[in-house]
């Protein structure tokens, strides 16, 4: 039985073609996962920011040093994955937001440690890591479109043995 003549260039159409879609899915994966980690990096300058202000009004200034070199650093990871601007008014939002969560009330920081404190404390130490586990998150389709994920950011594993419940 002979092939037919275009066969060949059929194949190599449809392999590219695939390629192609493939790279696009890649990187719509790369955007999304990016636009994940940006959110939670935002969300944990925040938190960092109110738990510092949480020790300077608690007179722990043993911690305040530690806890401000970590919302600096959140801060400018913000920074180089938006514009500055934008950076710090979603910072600001976020920040109204958290506090909100507790009443508007720093007396109530437990509750966002417990939420945000593993998580926050993952992103800051192990960026790569944390990055690396959002593309696999919104590979397997555990992040929504609205940039939510069932259990919200206070139960996504980072692989610390803190975060098994």
């Amino acid at each position: 039985m002979r092939a037919f003549p275009g066969a060949a260039l059929v194949a190599a159409a449809i392999v590219l073609w695939g390629s192609a879609g493939f790279a696009q899915d890649a990187e719509a994966l790369k955007r999304q996962a990016g636009a994940e980690f940006a959110r939670e990096v935002t969300t944990c300058s925040a938190y960092f920011l109110i738990r510092m202000e949480v020790l300077r009004n608690g007179g722990r200034n043993n911690y305040i040093l530690m806890t401000e070199m970590m919302a600096d650093k959140m801060i400018q990871r913000a920074e180089q994955l938006m514009p500055a601007e934008k950076a710090q008014t979603d910072i600001r939002a976020e920040g109204l937001r958290l506090l909100k969560e507790i009443g508007n009330d720093i007396r109530n920081i437990a509750a966002l440690n417990e939420k945000y404190g593993v998580t926050c404390h993952a992103v800051y130490a192990e960026p790569d890591a944390r990055l690396a586990w959002w593309v696999e998150t919104v590979r397997s389709g555990g992040a929504t479109k609205a940039g939510e994920q069932a259990g919200g950011p206070e139960r996504q594993s980072t692989g610390h043995r803190a975060d098994i419940p």
